[in-house]
């Protein structure tokens, strides 16, 4: 997807706007308010990079054997149990 000929270096996303979404905008694209630029999440640069799969397969009446393996290690702490680099990095 292309934004357009020109080169952008920064990007704004609402994320999971709420009430006060279109008051917090206005103070960050204003320069009143300096946001910490940091994720409630991992954005990861692949998706081998997440510890998880999507598992397909089964009819609606079959039960799909799951493994969860990873314990504690889910979201950052996998990111830093692993030391993939990562260009975002969630925060809590």
């Amino acid at each position: 997807m292309s934004l357009g000929l020109i080169s952008y270096s920064q990007v704004v996303w609402a994320g999971l706007p709420g009430q006060e979404s279109g008051n917090s905008l206005v103070d960050v694209l204003y320069g009143d308010w300096n946001p910490s630029g940091r994720l409630p999440y991992t954005i990861a640069k692949k998706q081998e990079d997440y510890p998880a799969q999507i598992t397909l397969g089964g009819g609606p009446l079959d039960v799909i054997n799951i493994p969860y393996s990873e314990g504690l290690f889910i979201d950052y702490r996998h990111f830093d149990a692993v030391s993939a680099s990562v260009p975002l990095r969630g925060c809590y």
